[in-house]
């Protein structure tokens, strides 16, 4: 996972990740980042959010995306498959950190409903 993305979760941030069978922490989640870096695969996705709550030094965010890899060989996957995730954000000093998180996957809902 590149740098400026880890600084985006908390050290303890546990996130159950779209591609992956249990949660994980910091390190396991950025197992897909890490898959699109070292492979040159591209990610492209149409970013939606649904709904904002907050509670004081905890927010809560729900989003929709479409995700399309580019696999670099002509090969793409994920066109038309929505998926949908929650942030949970905690103020930590003068930042904010993502301290937990789930994905799941929206089919074969072409535009998600507001």
């Amino acid at each position: 996972m590149s740098a400026p993305t880890k600084k985006l979760w908390h050290d303890h941030f546990v996130g159950w990740p779209c591609f992956e069978w249990t949660p994980s922490g910091k390190d396991g989640g950025g197992k897909w980042v890490r898959d699109i870096r070292e492979n040159n695969w591209k990610l492209n996705y149409a970013l939606k959010p649904f709904a904002v709550k907050s509670f004081g030094e905890v927010v809560i965010v729900y989003y929709a995306a479409e995700y399309v890899y580019d696999y670099g060989d002509g090969t793409k996957s994920g066109a038309g498959i929505w998926r949908k995730f929650t942030h949970t954000w905690m103020k930590a000093g003068d930042r904010w950190r993502i301290i937990g998180g789930m994905c799941a996957a929206q089919e074969p809902l072409k535009t998600p409903r507001a």
